[in-house]
């Protein structure tokens, strides 16, 4: 019979590489008299049409997750490890979420914001 299982020191059996994620973006905002334009770069390996935005009225929370290659391939039961992004950004000002307009170039995205009056 096998004596059970111990590891020594690390509670884990494997070694925690240190992560990449997450990346912070660059961003931009450009403030005028009824709309602010925020342009957010997204991470390298992230498709910026599946990143989710989420509109607050003084925050807008983006977050994607991408599958590595190998894992993408696989049939859909197979358990898969994600990599994910998220970031926060406050706004200078108060808007109003459901005005949103949003577009996407290369890796970056556009966001259109409306000021609340």
């Amino acid at each position: 019979m096998w004596p059970p299982m111990r590891w020594m020191g690390s509670p884990f059996p494997w070694t925690i590489l240190r992560p990449t994620f997450p990346e912070i973006p660059g961003y931009q905002i450009s403030d005028g008299e009824k709309t602010m334009e925020l342009i957010v770069q997204t991470p390298a390996w992230c498709d910026p049409d599946a990143v989710e935005i989420r509109v607050e009225p003084e925050m807008v929370y983006l977050q994607a997750r991408t599958y590595n290659q190998v894992e993408r391939d696989q049939p859909p039961l197979f358990h898969r490890r994600t990599q994910s992004w998220s970031h926060r950004i406050h706004l200078p000002h108060p808007v109003i979420p459901s005005l949103t307009q949003r577009r996407s170039e290369g890796r970056t995205v556009h966001l259109l914001l409306h000021k609340a009056q």
